[in-house]
C-alpha cells in the first residue's frame, strides 16, 4: 500500500470513529488508537506534502448529523495545536512580559456561550469548529454557567462542559440492570448536555468551566494590557467556574507542567493533558495562524506522553454488580505504570473483549487513560482464531446461576453485555446493602462491603431489616478472624443510632433506580416528610410526574421499584413483599418542624456559617440567616479560617465555596445536618 493508499484508509477510520462519537457519545476504538492512527497521518501528510480534502488535520471536531437546531460559531471553535515536546515551551512563549498560562486540558465537550442585553442568548457545542447544537435550553441545567451579565454587551466565553468522576459513579450506579453503564465521564457529559428530555438534564450534575474570553464588546471591563490570566480573573468575578490556571515564567513551565502532572489523580474532573499559553493575549492574538490551528502563541495543548507497557494478559475476571450486570475485568501480569503497580484493568463490555481477540497468553500493551485509570491499548499478539477467546463467563462467579447475553443496537455501534438471570444472586443483595449502609444513607460504620459480603455469604442479612438484628449472630461475629468484641460493639452502636432517620436518607438507601439523594429531597418536599403518605401513593401506582424535577421517567422507575418491594399492606408476613414493612418497623423518622422545636432551647453563640445553594426546608437563604442570628449566631458571604461551617445541601459540589472549605478544614453540612444540631 502506497502512502496515499494509507493517508485514504486512516482518514476513513478516524472520521468514523469522530462521527460516533460526536454525534452519539460513544467510543469506537480507545484514545490512545485514535491518537496513534492521527499522529501517523500528520506524519504521512508531513513526508508526502499531500494533504487530501477530508483529511481530520484540517478540520475539528465532526459535522454534526443530527435534528436537533444548528449554531453557526460567530468566532470559529479552533483546535490548539498538540504536542507532547515540552522543550519546546520556553523559546516559544518568550515574547514581550515573558509570562505563560498553564492549565488543565480537562476532558470533556467544548460549548459556547454567547451573551447579549445581559442575558444568555445561545449555547453550542462546538461541532465542527464552524457550526455546532444549539443546546440553548439546556443551559439552566449547567452548573458554573452565569444566565446574566452585569452588562449588556456582546460577550462570548468558550468553556468545557465536564462530569465529574463522583457524579459518574452515581449515574452508573442508578442504571437499570439491562443498560450498559457508560465507559467514562467525557461521554456521559457530551451526551448529557445534548440531551431534549428535561427531567434527565435535571438529574445529572454537569460543570461548565471556561477557560477563554473569546469576545468582549465592553473595553472599560478588561485591564490593559490584555492578559490571559486577567481574562480568567474577569471570568470568575463574573460567577463563572473557570479551568484551574497557574501563571508562571517562561522559565518555570516545564516545573510547573511537572507539578500539575502528578497532581492530576486528584482532581476531580477528567483531564487529557495541559494547555500552555502566553499571557499577553493581544500580542498572542495578533500573530498568524493557519489551518484548523490557532497561531503557537494563542497556545498549545500538551498531549500526555502515554506510557505503555508490554505484559501478558492471563484470564478475564467478572465482577457481579448489584444490578445483575456482570463487568469484564482483564488480569494480567503486574508491570509498574506511572508510579504504581497494576495488574487489572477494565475492558468495559463483552463486545471489546470481542474486538482484542483476547487470548490467555497473549502478549498485551497496557497504559493508563488520564493518567489515572488502567487500560487494555492493544493485543499485541492477536490470534485468528477465536474460538478459544474468552467472550461470555459460563455461569455467574457469584450465584453460578445462568448468564445471558444482551445486545443493545444503536445508530452506529452494537454493544454486548453480560447479565446474571438469577434475582436472588448475592452480589445484587450485596450491593444493595452495601449502599444502604453507606455514610449519606443511614450512616452505619462498621459494616464495610467487605463486611457486608461476609455476612450475605453466611445468610445472616437476607433483607433490610436483618441488619437490625446482627445481635442474634454475636458469638460467630466476634469470632470471625478480624473482627472481635470492639468491632462488633461499635457497629451495633451505629446501627442502633441509624435507627432514628429522616426522610431524605432513607430513600436515597433504598436504591431505587434513578432515584438518589437529590430526587429524594424532592419527594420530602412535597409529601412533607410523610413516609408513610409517600409509601401509599407508590403503593397505589400513583404518578409522581407531576412534581417538578421528578417527570414520567423517574415517576415510572418509582412504579416498578413499587410492585417489587412495596405491597407492604399485605399480611402475610412471610411473603418478600413485606421486606420495606419489616425495615420501616425498625426505625424512627424525624421530621424538620420536630427538630425545630427543639431549637428553642439551643444556641449558636460563638458560631460562624456560610450559606451557599438552594434551601428546602426553609423559604430562602434569608430565612436560614434569620434563624442563625435569633440563635446568636453570625452569618458571613464567604468561607474564611472564621467559618465554623458552611451550609450547602449539596455537601459533594466542587463550587469554589466547598473547594475553600475543604482546603481550610471547615465542615460542609447539609440543611438537614444542621436542623439536627439545633
Amino acid at each position: 500500500m502506497n502512502e496515499k493508499e494509507r493517508m485514504k484508509k486512516l482518514i476513513k477510520i478516524i472520521n468514523d470513529a469522530a462521527e460516533v462519537y460526536y454525534n452519539t457519545g460513544e467510543e469506537k476504538m480507545p484514545n490512545i488508537e485514535y491518537d496513534k492512527l492521527y499522529d501517523e497521518l500528520e506524519a504521512l501528510e508531513k513526508s508526502s506534502g499531500i494533504i487530501l480534502s477530508d483529511s481530520p488535520t484540517q478540520h475539528a471536531g465532526t459535522d454534526v448529523k443530527n435534528n436537533i437546531a444548528k449554531i453557526t460559531h460567530e468566532y470559529p471553535a479552533l483546535s490548539l495545536a498538540k504536542t507532547k515536546d515540552i522543550s519546546l515551551f520556553p523559546k516559544t512563549f518568550a515574547v514581550r512580559d515573558n509570562k505563560a498560562i498553564v492549565m488543565w486540558k480537562e476532558d470533556g465537550g467544548t460549548l459556547v456561550a454567547t451573551y447579549d442585553n445581559g442575558k444568555l442568548s445561545s449555547l453550542a457545542t462546538r461541532g465542527n469548529g464552524i457550526v455546532g447544537q444549539d443546546i440553548t435550553q439546556n443551559a439552566k441545567y449547567i452548573h458554573g454557567l452565569p444566565l446574566g451579565l452585569p452588562f449588556k454587551t456582546h460577550f462570548v466565553v468558550r468553556g468545557e462542559a465536564l462530569m465529574s468522576y463522583k457524579e459518574f459513579e452515581r449515574v452508573n450506579n442508578a442504571l437499570p440492570s439491562d443498560v450498559e453503564p457508560y465507559k467514562n465521564p467525557r461521554n456521559l457529559a457530551n451526551s448529557t448536555v445534548s440531551l431534549d428530555a428535561e427531567k434527565e438534564l435535571e438529574h445529572r450534575e454537569i460543570w461548565f468551566h471556561a477557560f477563554k474570553l473569546v469576545y468582549n464588546e465592553s473595553d472599560y471591563t478588561v485591564t490593559r494590557p490584555r492578559t490571559f490570566y486577567g481574562d480568567m480573573e474577569f471570568l470568575k468575578s463574573l460567577g463563572f467556574e473557570t479551568t484551574e490556571h497557574v501563571l508562571c515564567d517562561v522559565s518555570d513551565i516545564e516545573s510547573v507542567i511537572r507539578e500539575m502532572s502528578d497532581r492530576v489523580s486528584k482532581y476531580a474532573f477528567p483531564v487529557d493533558g495541559l494547555v500552555v499559553a502566553a499571557n499577553d493575549v493581544e500580542y498572542a492574538e495578533a500573530q498568524p495562524g493557519t489551518g484548523k490551528n490557532p497561531n503557537r502563541l494563542v497556545g498549545f495543548a500538551l498531549k500526555w506522553q502515554d506510557e505503555t507497557v508490554e505484559t501478558v494478559f492471563r484470564k478475564i475476571e467478572w465482577s457481579p454488580s448489584r444490578t445483575g450486570l456482570l463487568n469484564p475485568v482483564a488480569i494480567f501480569d503486574p508491570v509498574e505504570l506511572e508510579g504504581t503497580t497494576v495488574s487489572r484493568a477494565s475492558v468495559h463490555n463483552v463486545s471489546i473483549i470481542r474486538g482484542l481477540k483476547l487470548h490467555p497468553g497473549d502478549t498485551i500493551s497496557v497504559y493508563k487513560a488520564n493518567k489515572i485509570i488502567p487500560q487494555i491499548a492493544e493485543n499485541i499478539s492477536v490470534a485468528k482464531d477465536l474460538s478459544d477467546a474468552e467472550a461470555l463467563p459460563n455461569e455467574c462467579p457469584c450465584c453460578h446461576g445462568v448468564v445471558k447475553s444482551l445486545v443493545t443496537k444503536g445508530e452506529k455501534t452494537t454493544v454486548e453485555v453480560a447479565v446474571c438471570k438469577n434475582p436472588d444472586c448475592p452480589a445484587k443483595h450485596i450491593g444493595k446493602y452495601t449502599h444502604f449502609v453507606e455514610r449519606d444513607c443511614m450512616n452505619i460504620l462498621g459494616l464495610s462491603k467487605a463486611t457486608v459480603t461476609y455476612f450475605v455469604e453466611h445468610g445472616w442479612i437476607r433483607e433490610f431489616s436483618d441488619i437490625y438484628h446482627l445481635d442474634v449472630h454475636k458469638d460467630e461475629i466476634i469470632n470471625t478472624k478480624g473482627y472481635g468484641l470492639k468491632s462488633y460493639n461499635n457497629m451495633i452502636v451505629a446501627i442502633e443510632k441509624s435507627r432514628k432517620t429522616s426522610f431524605v436518607p432513607f430513600i436515597h438507601a433504598l436504591g431505587i433506580p434513578n432515584i438518589g439523594e437529590g430526587q429524594a429531597k424532592l419527594f420530602a418536599k412535597e409529601y412533607q416528610y410523610d413516609v408513610d403518605r409517600f409509601f401509599d401513593d407508590v403503593y397505589k401506582k400513583h404518578d409522581f410526574s407531576h412534581i417538578d424535577g421528578i417527570g414520567p421517567i423517574l415517576s415510572e422507575c418509582l412504579i416498578k421499584w413499587g410492585e417489587k418491594y412495596l405491597e407492604y399492606k399485605n399480611t402475610d408476613a412471610d411473603k418478600p413483599d413485606m421486606e420495606i414493612k419489616k425495615l420501616l418497623s425498625e426505625l424512627t423518622f424525624e421530621k424538620p418542624e420536630l427538630i425545630e422545636k427543639v431549637a428553642s432551647s439551643a444556641t449558636l453563640s460563638g458560631l460562624t456559617f456560610v450559606i451557599t445553594g438552594d434551601v428546602y426546608h426553609f423559604k430562602n437563604r434569608n430565612e436560614v440567616k434569620a434563624k442563625i442570628e435569633s440563635l446568636g449566631g453570625k452569618v458571613s458571604g464567604s468561607v474564611s479560617s472564621k467559618t465554623s461551617y458552611l451550609i450547602n445541601n449539596d455537601v459533594k459540589s466542587v463550587s469554589g465555596k466547598n473547594k475553600k472549605a475543604k482546603d481550610i478544614g471547615i465542615p460542609i453540612i447539609s440543611e438537614d445536618d444542621f436542623l439536627l444540631m439545633l
